[in-house]
């Protein structure tokens, strides 16, 4: 019984862990071979783009923002991760919670789903979804600005390193 349920979610569970699967993408993502401003500029990208309600076109948006500032596409693809299902309620809420501020609107309950008439709910649940567009703008970009400048900076000193250690291989 205890292997069935292990092998259930191995499907869903990082077979080494959660910490060891951040730690491999960050390792990757700052391995990669472009400028520090790229890397920093792709991840930022995506973790803004990780702030929109746009579930589906996240990796779109993060691409297209990480081309238009001069990004890294593999780095704004990996800057995605963080907007997950872990991380997608805080995200919410708190999107939800500076657009209604920033707007001026109160905070209000989310507008009942009916099956029967989706188009109805759909329109019913446009002033929430403009909410969080406005402050998942804001707080997507405040947190991508603050991820840009510690990872360029990890990256800038991270290919330091590298190039002087291989200096010292070469002898040079």
């Amino acid at each position: 019984m205890i292997d069935y349920i292990k092998n259930r979610l191995s499907k869903f569970w990082p077979r080494h862990g959660l910490y060891r699967t951040i730690r491999f993408l960050f390792k990757k993502s700052i391995r990669i071979s472009a400028t520090p401003h790229a890397i920093a500029a792709g991840i930022a990208a995506g973790v803004f783009a990780s702030f929109t309600p746009l579930i589906g076109f996240h990796f779109v948006l993060s691409f297209v923002i990480a081309y238009i500032i001069g990004g890294n596409m593999l780095a704004a693809g990996i800057g995605t991760i963080f907007g997950n299902p872990i991380t997608f309620p805080f995200i919410w809420s708190v999107s939800y919670w500076v657009g209604a501020t920033v707007s001026g609107d109160e905070i209000s309950k989310l507008p009942k789903i009916n099956l029967s008439n989706i188009w109805d709910s759909f329109l019913n649940f446009i002033p929430v979804l403009k909410k969080m567009m406005i402050g998942g703008g804001i707080v997507g970009f405040v947190i991508g600005l603050i991820l840009y400048i510690v990872i360029y900076i990890i990256v800038s000193k991270f290919q330091k390193r590298r190039k002087k250690r291989k200096r010292m291989q070469k002898g040079v």
